[in-house]
């Protein structure tokens, strides 16, 4: 499944139903079921991006306090 982006949720068109006020419920359920797969794709991927920055500037941090060999 592909994610959705801004532009898809924005122009989403749904039938509305013949015999009630509202909107097709199997439509609603489709384009919310693909809301929340993305919404878990994309904070997953913010949480693994956070993490991996952390380490990194960690690594950059050890990296500026090691004494080098030269310094000893």
């Amino acid at each position: 499944m592909r994610l959705l982006t801004p532009h898809d949720v924005h122009t989403a068109r749904l039938d509305t139903t013949r015999f009630r006020t509202g909107y097709d419920c199997d439509q609603v359920d489709r384009l919310l079921d693909q809301c929340e797969t993305t919404i878990r794709i994309l904070a997953q991927t913010l949480k693994q991006t956070s993490i991996q920055l952390r380490a990194l500037s960690d690594q950059r941090n050890n990296a500026r306090t090691k004494p080098t060999e030269e310094a000893k």
